[in-house]
């Protein structure tokens, strides 16, 4: 046996190793190895034989935490005296902000590997854009949603573009299992200004009213670059919703996100060198942070519109590319190839991304639709006319568009359909192209059959008579009772031609009692 190993060796190891050797008569240098085995099945107190010193350490700790303990319990009314004199809101609301803030960094980890699917429902079928703010005054709200449901039997979800409870609630009623709200543009200062505003509560409470049945996406404005907003107060605005929906679980599967237009987006020919213009770029790189860190995350949103690509720049885009009925032969990138002008808009905006460290960023396309009418407002698209013999905004084109941007197998990404009704108020022009968006005329009617969003076959428009029987109110706008029942002691009625009139909706808007049959 070597000295190191005499001198590491233990007083009642070596007393082992002399009964061996008087045993056997063999020399301690031919018993290294029963001198280890014996060392091995011989451990000292809690295997700290060369740390000896942890022993005592341990048994001082365990002695200090018994007699913490003890004095903890003999001061049990000294405790509570501690607590009731802090703040003991504080000391709670600290508690819980750490353990949402380990549940979130839980779930954002569990979210990149991508192993562990989220409890939260993602968004499933066809999504349609609503809008009836620039409708006819002659329509009301319950007659739109009623023709929604009757003609878009496989569209789930929907888009609004305002944060309107009733209209919430009528939609979940007729099936709708994701819906978007929005925090209009010009509402976007306010709500940044002051991030206690009554409207957050109000938000807050409609979005957990209906949480279990409904898969909500919150919008922070509409195209805010377009609309010449400031993406600083937008982030504003999006750092408050983040912490609102933090503090409630019911709220944990709230998504955000901000509908843009393509004016952040450098000029997309060819699309691999498209990119985000500088001055949006840091901006943007804070929103898609924020969307990032949600725990339900949330998506890019864009509003993509081919047919305004072909329109402007109809030279470099034909007809058929910009319906997918056939792929780009110019203006691409080495070894790419686009089956449509929206596969090239989307490539250019996965590029964009790529460019701020965004590339696994989810891409929903906001808005995209065609109108049928209205080419006389563009100048372009009366010279497209007069060198083609036609213009291409059309009901039949807008039909084939449908077809190919509803396929699944062609656009991969969640897509609103913009939109559900003509919207004749949106431009004084009545045959602008902004008033054309409709996939339903505002009487209701359908002016193309879309099957892959359960419609049926176009139909006419309903004539004077018809439009008036379908539009007759089934009840009254109180304005003034002079007794607690209003309906049966009402002195004033809204008069037929006034919007409260028009509907149940529109009476309760105006803060009046509606009263139906009267």
């Amino acid at each position: 046996m070597r000295e190191d190993d005499l001198l590491d060796t233990s007083s009642e190891e070596l007393q082992q190793l002399r009964e061996v050797e008087e045993e056997e008569g063999r020399p301690p240098a031919e018993r290294g190895e029963e001198i280890r085995e014996v060392r091995g099945t011989q451990p000292s107190f809690l295997g700290f034989r060369k740390k000896w010193w942890l022993v005592p350490v341990l048994l001082l700790v365990g002695c200090a935490l018994l007699l913490a303990f003890s004095q903890g319990g003999n001061g049990h009314e000294d405790s509570v005296v501690v607590v009731q004199d802090a703040d003991a809101a504080s000391v709670v609301e600290l508690a819980s902000s750490r353990r949402r803030r380990r549940r979130r960094r839980r779930s954002r980890r569990r979210r990149r590997r991508g192993n562990v699917k989220s409890k939260c429902p993602r968004p499933e079928g066809q999504c349609i854009a609503f809008s009836t703010g620039m409708m006819n005054e002659t329509l009301n709200t319950e007659l739109a949603i009623a023709d929604v449901k009757r003609h878009f039997a496989k569209v789930s979800c929907v888009k609004l573009y305002h944060i309107e409870e009733a209209i919430v609630g009528a939609f979940v009623k007729a099936g709708m299992t994701s819906i978007q709200v929005a925090i209009q543009q010009q509402d976007v200062p306010k709500f940044a200004r002051d991030s206690e505003h009554p409207q957050y509560r109000k938000l807050f409470a409609m979005l957990e009213k209906y949480a279990e049945k409904v898969q909500f996406t919150v919008a922070v404005g509409n195209e805010p670059v377009h609309n010449h907003g400031d993406l600083g107060e937008t982030i504003a605005v999006m750092e408050t919703l983040k912490k609102g929906f933090g503090k409630n679980r019911k709220l944990s599967c709230v998504r955000l996100t901000v509908p843009f237009s393509d004016k952040v987006m450098s000029n997309p020919y060819p699309a691999c060198k498209a990119h985000f213009k500088t001055l949006y770029v840091e901006h943007l790189k804070k929103i898609v942070s924020i969307i990032e860190s949600m725990e339900n995350g949330g998506s890019f949103q864009m509003n993509l519109y081919p047919v305004y690509t072909h329109i402007y720049a109809f030279e470099h885009t034909s007809l058929k590319y910009t319906l997918g009925q056939e792929s780009d032969t110019q203006y691409h990138c080495p070894g790419e190839v686009y089956d449509s002008v929206m596969d090239m808009l989307l490539t250019a905006l996965k590029n964009s991304l790529k460019g701020i460290g965004a590339s696994k960023t989810l891409i929903t396309i906001g808005e995209t639709g065609w109108p049928t009418d209205g080419c006389d407002a563009i100048p372009t698209c009366k010279e497209i006319e007069k060198e083609h013999g036609f213009h291409p905004l059309t009901i039949t084109n807008a039909e084939a568009y449908y077809a190919f941007v509803t396929d699944s197998q062609k656009i991969k990404v969640p897509t609103y359909y913009f939109e559900a009704f003509d919207e004749h108020m949106k431009h004084a022009d009545h045959s602008h192209y902004e008033n054309h968006f409709g996939i339903l005329r505002e009487d209701g009617t359908l002016k193309f059959s879309i099957p892959r969003l359960g419609t049926g076959p176009a139909e006419k428009p309903l004539s004077d008579k018809e439009k008036a029987k379908k539009l007759q109110p089934t009840g009254a706008c109180c304005f003034w009772s002079s007794g607690a029942d209003k309906c049966g002691t009402c002195q004033d009625t809204a008069p037929p031609d006034n919007w409260c009139a028009k509907s149940k909706y529109n009476c309760e808007s105006c803060t009046q009692t509606w009263c139906e049959g009267s």
